[in-house]
């Protein structure tokens, strides 16, 4: 992966100097949004939380986002609704909701309030986009019907839309979710890659720079860093690319969050406000990793269908990034196979980190502190 368009120059986050069998109750692997939303809602509850990552903060999966934080999801909706009973589905959109709430929250203002789209071209779409239309109003989300002449002016679409979504910069997230991790008394360990970790005789994460241990470890990674459970043969890594363009003259970029049916997943937003300046950014050419005989000609069929498609100017930054998908489309999030109730994680987000990431925190926070919660939905 290039860098991403969040990757701008900035002054890194102070951290900890790593300390060899240092003690935690909690030692979370991976400073992204997963990581870094649980070590928040531990420190806060005066939780001592460890947080190692091999790489800066917001980096990874994180830093490859579109900045999406969406109930909608494209087809989500109607996958899960293909192979699962209606229950799990709203509770799905149940926990997404919670996670993109407390997200809010965090950002403030730094997040942009948009109208989200599903969007298809011609009665080929129909069928798909019915699908979503009746899964996620079974669910209970205000879908309306739009019949919006263009996107960026050039093709005629039919479009579901769910007002009221979030636009954010992941990485300036992930900063702010650090800082208030700090500032609750968390410890950031960044340069420290994590090469194992065991459950015995309590929970022990080696890394590159020594071993720190924990009552309860967090495998905040993409995929766990662990064989535990199979959860390699039970996900598939799915991966993308995604092009940052200016504008083209003194157009204005589209004000919504538009992702296609079809299997090119394509999606187009613009930067959110807080950037500063006006950005579209397009991702698609979505694939399971190594089936792709050139990368390159992926990346390059996406840019030219955004020069055909919307009025953008000239490419700023391009790269790809990867997400995993489980085998029943729904996330796995809770306490690893074999690992004594000491060993958690999440993974499978498919995608759609920015709202599943902080649910699966909620869960993962509550699980370790011990506390039921019936007013939190779960999904699994």
């Amino acid at each position: 992966m290039t860098s991403s368009l969040w990757h701008r120059d900035q002054t890194p986050i102070v951290g900890t100097p790593f300390a060899p069998d240092a003690r935690h109750d909690v030692v979370i692997v991976g400073a992204g949004i997963t990581g870094l939303s649980t070590a928040v809602m531990l420190a806060e509850a005066g939780v001592d939380v460890a947080i190692v990552d091999a790489g800066p903060v917001g980096q990874g999966a994180t830093g490859a986002s579109m900045g999406m934080a969406s109930l909608l999801q494209g087809t989500t909706l109607a996958a899960l609704r293909a192979h699962h009973p209606a229950g799990l589905v709203k509770a799905y959109v149940d926990a997404n909701r919670a996670g993109q709430e407390w997200l809010a929250e965090r950002a403030g203002a730094a997040a942009d309030r948009r109208t989200a789209f599903t969007f298809g071209r011609g009665l080929s779409t129909d069928p798909a986009l019915d699908a979503v239309r009746d899964a996620a109003r079974e669910a209970g989300l205000p879908i309306r019907e739009d019949a919006p002449g263009d996107l960026g002016g050039r093709t005629p679409v039919r479009a579901l839309a769910l007002d009221d979504q979030l636009a954010l910069d992941p990485v300036a997230l992930s900063r702010s979710l650090a800082e208030a991790a700090l500032a609750a008394g968390a410890t950031l360990h960044t340069g420290v890659r994590a090469t194992d970790v065991r459950a015995l005789p309590t929970g022990r994460v080696d890394t590159d720079h020594g071993t720190i241990f924990g009552d309860t470890v967090v495998l905040a990674t993409g995929t766990p860093i662990t064989r535990r459970g199979l959860y390699d043969l039970k996900t598939r890594a799915l991966r993308s690319w995604a092009i940052a363009f200016e504008m083209e003259g003194d157009v204005e970029a589209p004000g919504g969050m538009w992702s296609e049916v079809g299997t090119d997943g394509r999606s187009v937003v613009a930067a959110p406000s807080s950037f500063g300046r006006g950005v579209l950014l397009v991702t698609g050419a979505r694939h399971p990793v190594g089936s792709a005989p050139s990368e390159v000609a992926l990346a390059e069929g996406l840019a030219a269908w955004a020069r055909r498609t919307l009025p953008v100017g000239a490419e700023i930054a391009r790269w790809s990034g990867q997400d995993y998908q489980s085998h029943n489309l729904v996330p796995f999030v809770g306490g690893m196979p074999r690992g004594l109730g000491r060993l958690r994680f999440a993974t499978g987000y498919a995608g759609w980190g920015l709202t599943n990431a902080p649910a699966a925190a909620m869960r993962l926070s509550d699980e370790i502190r011990g506390v039921s919660r019936s007013d939190r939905p779960q999904w699994m």
